[in-house]
């Protein structure tokens, strides 16, 4: 059996998920995808495909690969698409990420002085590139990840169809118990995740009825995207 592939997309609660895996698992069975390079250097998604295709042999025998990577990676290590993720209501997901980032001083979070000064309307607005420390700041995150790199309207058509064809399951960030039981099945474990390490409810960031508005717009792809992840999670209890 191929491994699954969790596509973990920031601040839905999947460092929980990867935490219960290899809780469950152990850490051999479950391989997460570095950030970093042996310098300490951002790895970019081209470069994460690159760290895969060199280790297929070991990749192959794992049960899970976890990671913050594109749709897609199968495909480097030449194995059939058995995805699962975890979406997030998509405002609640970005408020929740500018607020870790202004929070927290980590050489992972290279926005951090940047932001201080930032209100969140300010924040959306800002033009993040979609680079190894960037894309998760910049418009239509879900979109971008489970294309494959592709955060345009024909991007948004490609992520939907992944999401029907290629996810043995999917769950949402409010239901992610449902979600843990049933990749309980698909690990043939029982998985438990602390739900005192999820939050998730919308954190304390004042957010205006103008950068809501704003914030709408440009995430279209993500609302709707969310919306047919919502109705397959119902589906798949």
């Amino acid at each position: 059996m191929p491994p699954i592939f969790f596509l973990h997309v920031p601040k839905t609660g999947g460092t929980s998920v990867v935490t219960s895996l290899r809780a469950a698992l152990g850490e051999d069975a479950v391989v997460v995808v570095p950030e970093r390079d042996a310098n300490g250097a951002f790895l970019s998604m081209k470069e994460k495909c690159a760290w895969a295709a060199g280790r297929r042999s070991m990749l192959r025998k794992a049960g899970f690969i976890c990671g913050h990577y594109l749709y897609g990676l199968h495909e480097h290590l030449e194995v059939a698409p058995r995805y699962v993720t975890v979406f997030r209501e998509p405002l609640q997901r970005m408020v929740s990420q500018f607020r870790h980032i202004r929070t927290t001083r980590s050489r992972a979070l290279p926005q951090h002085e940047e932001v201080q000064g930032m209100d969140f309307e300010r924040f959306n607005r800002r033009a993040w590139a979609r680079d190894a420390t960037g894309y998760h700041c910049a418009p239509n995150v879900f979109t971008y990840m489970l294309s494959g790199g592709d955060a345009t309207e024909f991007g948004g058509n490609r992520a939907a169809k992944h999401l029907a064809r290629d996810f043995v399951t999917v769950g949402v960030l409010s239901r992610l118990q449902d979600f843990m039981a049933r990749l309980s099945i698909e690990a043939d474990a029982p998985l438990a995740v602390e739900r005192r390490r999820v939050n998730e409810e919308v954190p304390e960031i004042d957010v205006t009825l103008q950068a809501m508005s704003e914030f709408h717009e440009q995430n279209r792809l993500d609302l709707g995207l969310y919306a047919l992840a919502s109705i397959v999670s119902r589906i798949s209890l």
